[in-house]
């Protein structure tokens, strides 16, 4: 008999349904088969655990990829204005105050990479704040203020959902040694029941 722990979760199931079959229709080994069924369920819960998290975390990730293309609209708008606004006075410079580097570095980011740029972007709010008598200034900081906040709310909830769909990752991976382990016992119970009747021992394998 050999175990394989890095095969499918589905492809396990298979297997300790197989077992649990072949163990409950022999007499010598009926009472072996009620622990199989138990790691069945075992396996049933973490499966279930795991798509719903990972569901979850999938939904959460497209909401913070929705939010961060707003939070880029926004910036884009910004850096448009002040364009215009330093043309209507070239001794302003509110574009090099607010994107020193261009702002093609924050509008190029996308998902959790938005993250980096968290701290430019308050900046660039404090920057308004300055010149909040400006036309059009305050409208885009609001905007802007309501972009970062959703993006945070949306960025610490995908990274706590991911964190939960790792825990359970983890689990799983315990649960495959676990298994491992249980099939290799099993086997031993086996020979004691049968000795080395190999032929009949590998039949409750799959």
């Amino acid at each position: 008999m050999q175990f394989n722990d890095k095969r499918s979760m589905e492809h396990i199931r298979q297997q300790l349904v197989f077992l649990s079959v072949s163990l409950s229709i022999r007499e010598h080994t009926m009472t072996l088969a009620a622990e199989t069924l138990i790691i069945i369920e075992e396996l049933d819960a973490i499966e279930s655990k795991r798509f719903t998290f990972q569901e979850e975390a999938t939904g959460a990730l497209a909401l913070l990829h929705a939010s961060v293309t707003d939070l880029q609209l926004v910036v884009a708008s910004l850096a448009s204005h002040a364009s215009m606004l330093d043309r209507l006075n070239p001794t302003l410079g509110l574009r090099t105050k607010l994107f020193p580097d261009g702002s093609s570095y924050i509008i190029r980011k996308s998902g959790t990479g938005i993250a980096s740029v968290l701290d430019d972007l308050n900046r660039i709010v404090n920057i308004l704040d300055v010149h909040r008598n400006l036309v059009g200034t305050q409208d885009l900081k609001g905007r802007l203020e309501n972009s970062i906040d959703t993006v945070k709310a949306r960025l610490d909830e995908y990274i706590m959902l991911n964190e939960r769909v790792d825990i359970v990752l983890k689990d799983i991976d315990m649960f495959r040694k676990r298994t491992g382990d249980y099939f290799y016992e099993m086997e031993k119970s086996l020979k004691k029941i049968y000795g080395e009747n190999k032929k009949i021992i590998n039949s409750h394998f799959l």
